[in-house]
């Protein structure tokens, strides 16, 4: 067995189950991001939805297609912010946790368990699964090098959170 340093871990691809914390810039980023679709769809629905509402409510003979239409409009607009809220909700939880894993993350040995490429929304994603205690494995995405590096059975770095074990992320230097 052989011990695996090595860098360019792509966080960005999407996937689900039990997976590694990305670490806090990448997920900054994200948070900015979410912010920023936060503030336009709130801008986005006080510019045209409020201002529809009060063009409608200064006519005094509004056809119905025009209420269908500002009603319609309404759900979409709590659907656009309630998504934007929860993106930056769950981006800032993630922040969190990859900002505790920086700083009072325990470095700890485990072991490659398996690798595989999968497409992603059209995209090859490189996996690679590791364990590093008893009951405890995770999954993360690898560029292409790394990939090629890893094998089943090597031996990694491991950074995780002691008294919260499922959150953790290969330490690759």
């Amino acid at each position: 067995m052989k011990l695996i340093t090595a860098k360019n871990i792509n966080f960005n691809a999407p996937f689900r189950g039990h997976t590694a914390t990305p670490d806090s810039g990448s997920l900054a980023r994200d948070t900015v991001k979410s912010s920023l679709i936060l503030l336009l769809s709130i801008f986005i629905v006080g510019t045209f939805l409020f201002y529809q509402i009060t063009i409608l409510f200064r006519q005094t003979s509004s056809s119905i297609t025009e209420w269908i239409i500002l009603l319609a409009g309404i759900p979409a607009a709590i659907f656009l912010v309630l998504l934007s809220v929860s993106r930056f909700i769950r981006s800032m939880t993630q922040y969190r946790m990859a900002s505790a894993l920086d700083q009072a993350g325990v470095a700890h040995y485990g072991s490659i368990v398996d690798k595989w490429v999968d497409e992603v929304n059209g995209t090859i994603v490189h996996f690679v699964r590791y364990n590093y205690t008893v009951h405890v494995n995770a999954k993360q995405t690898v560029d292409r090098e790394t990939y090629d590096k890893l094998s089943r059975k090597d031996i990694a770095c491991i950074l995780h959170l002691e008294n919260m074990p499922h959150i953790s992320r290969l330490e690759l230097e």
